[in-house]
C-alpha cells in the first residue's frame, strides 16, 4: 500500500515538476534522490529481517518483508529520471551509467522482481532451502546492479 502512495506522490511530483515551475526542478529532484536512498536502505533492511525470519522460521514476516522489496523494485525505475544522477550537490550513488545504459538496468530490475517474487513464494510455502536460493539471487543481482550503476 505505501508503495502505492509513493508511485502516486511520484507521479504528481513529475506533473508539477514538468508542467510548472522548473526552477523547482532541483528541490524536487533532490526530494526525490533522498527517497531512492531510503526506499533502498529499506529494502536492505527487508532483507536482514527475512534472513533473522528464517532463523525463527517466521515465514509470514519473511513474506511480509520480501514483497516490501519486490513493491520497491516494482516502481524503481521511477526514481532515477535524468538528472538525478551523483554530483557534488547531492546524495545521489548513481553513475552516469544508468542513463547510457537503461536496458541494463531495467533487466536488473527485473531480475529483483522475479528474484522478490521467488522469496515471496518460497516464504508462504514455509520452504526454508528455496527462500534461502531465492534470497541469494536477490542479493547478487543488487551487488551486480551496485557494481556497474552506483558511484
Amino acid at each position: 500500500m505505501k508503495f502505492l502512495i509513493l508511485k502516486y506522490k511520484l507521479y504528481i511530483f513529475f506533473v508539477i515538476t514538468i508542467c510548472f515551475d522548473p526552477a523547482l526542478a532541483k528541490d524536487q529532484i533532490d526530494t526525490l534522490i533522498n527517497m531512492r536512498i531510503k526506499n533502498m536502505q529499506n529494502s536492505e533492511i527487508s532483507m536482514q529481517v527475512i534472513k533473522e525470519s528464517i532463523k525463527t522460521s517466521d515465514y509470514r514476516r519473511a513474506e511480509k518483508n520480501a514483497i516490501e522489496i519486490r513493491n520497491w523494485a516494482s516502481i524503481m525505475i521511477n526514481y532515477f529520471p535524468i538528472g538525478s544522477e551523483a554530483t557534488i550537490e547531492n546524495d545521489s550513488e548513481a553513475s552516469g551509467n544508468i542513463w547510457t545504459n537503461k536496458f541494463n538496468f531495467r533487466n536488473l530490475i527485473n531480475a529483483l522482481i522475479e528474484a522478490s517474487d521467488k522469496m515471496v513464494e518460497a516464504a508462504r510455502m514455509g520452504n526454508k532451502p528455496l527462500l534461502k536460493k531465492a534470497i541469494k539471487s536477490a542479493e547478487s543481482v543488487c551487488n551486480v546492479c551496485h557494481k556497474i550503476f552506483r558511484n
